[in-house]
């Protein structure tokens, strides 16, 4: 008998960052905010040819949540504090059987 993990839906974010550090740090100070809209589970990416490009795969309860949480006041607030100056490329995903 197999077992059979279900995927939960994927949010991939990218985005270009000035400060690494400071941004980082705000990154870990939203970890509960992010929690309180469905965050499941995070890996965090830096590109090997830019340090200033950032990659987040997240796991998220649902895309609903997700976008809830892409489109809230918090994560502007947030975005604000880390001197972010741009908006993440962000990419919906919905697991598909293989």
């Amino acid at each position: 008998m197999t077992t059979e993990t279900r995927a939960m839906p994927t949010v991939i974010a990218r985005l270009p960052v000035q400060d690494f550090e400071a941004w980082h740090a705000e990154y870990e100070r939203m970890h509960a905010t992010r929690q309180s809209f469905g965050e499941r589970g995070r890996m965090l990416y830096r590109d090997v040819d830019d340090p200033h490009t950032i990659v987040v795969v997240f796991e998220w309860d649902s895309i609903d949540n997700a976008k809830r949480y892409f489109g809230s006041p918090e994560l502007s607030a947030s975005v604000g504090r880390a001197h972010g100056k741009a908006t993440p490329t962000v990419f919906y995903l919905d697991p598909q059987s293989a």
